[in-house]
């Protein structure tokens, strides 16, 4: 067993869960959350732990609720449009002409990235994204720190450092940063309705105060320094 299994076995029998470990193409019950750092492994578990589902979120008065904590415009769009049209998106939705862009998608194919229009096609060929995949795209704001924080149950448990002025930089948090970072995170759990009362929280630090970064997946995100 690896190291980081071990404390994964470990910080669930503190809270009374355990895990069952599923080989490939095994059927996964539905409700089961997987965590699994190897993505050949957990993409046919497409969306099981996901946080949330786009289309649902915009779909109800929860999407112009959490667009007030992400400090920013925030949108998706499949791939295809992005790829046929990217100037025109950059230039309707933002201020200037670039764009921090991420897969929503389970996996996180390409990962995340500050782009130019010019820039679309580039990332499209080199991390083979389909053209049916929805991206997440965002205003490019400046952060000095980020934290995750862990949810479980639909309660922020405990939060990490993990960057700092736009480098890794995992530390463990001062007991008061971290209660008002948690102090945050419960903010948007009372005004926010998520699919999913399991998942991660990322929280930036900016000149204007704390932001939404993003959400992901309990099942393909790192803990950090959390305390678990």
């Amino acid at each position: 067993m690896l190291p980081e299994w071990e404390d994964f076995d470990d910080s669930l029998s503190k809270y009374g869960h355990s895990y069952q470990v599923y080989h490939q193409g095994e059927p996964i019950p539905d409700g089961d959350i997987v965590r699994c750092p190897v993505y050949d492994a957990i993409k046919y578990n497409d969306h099981r732990g996901m946080f949330c589902n786009l289309n649902e979120l915009h779909a109800c008065h929860s999407y112009n609720v959490l667009n007030k904590y992400l400090g920013r415009a925030w949108i998706d769009v499949r791939m295809e449009s992005l790829r046929l049209f990217p100037s025109w998106f950059m230039t309707t939705y933002f201020m200037d002409n670039k764009a921090f862009i991420k897969p929503a998608e389970f996996g996180k194919i390409g990962g995340a990235h500050v782009l130019e229009p010019k820039e679309i096609d580039y990332y499209i060929n080199k991390y083979h994204i389909p053209d049916d995949t929805y991206m997440i795209l965002a205003e490019v704001i400046d952060i000095d720190v980020e934290y995750r924080a862990i949810v479980i149950n639909g309660k922020p448990i405990t939060a990490s450092q993990y960057k700092y002025q736009g480098k890794m930089d995992e530390k463990i948090l001062h007991p008061l940063i971290e209660e008002d970072v948690l102090g945050y995170a419960q903010d948007i759990l009372d005004d926010v309705k998520f699919v999913s009362d399991t998942f991660v929280l990322d929280v930036g630090l900016t000149e204007s105060g704390f932001v939404v970064v993003e959400m992901n997946s309990f099942s393909s995100s790192g803990f950090y320094k959390c305390n678990l």
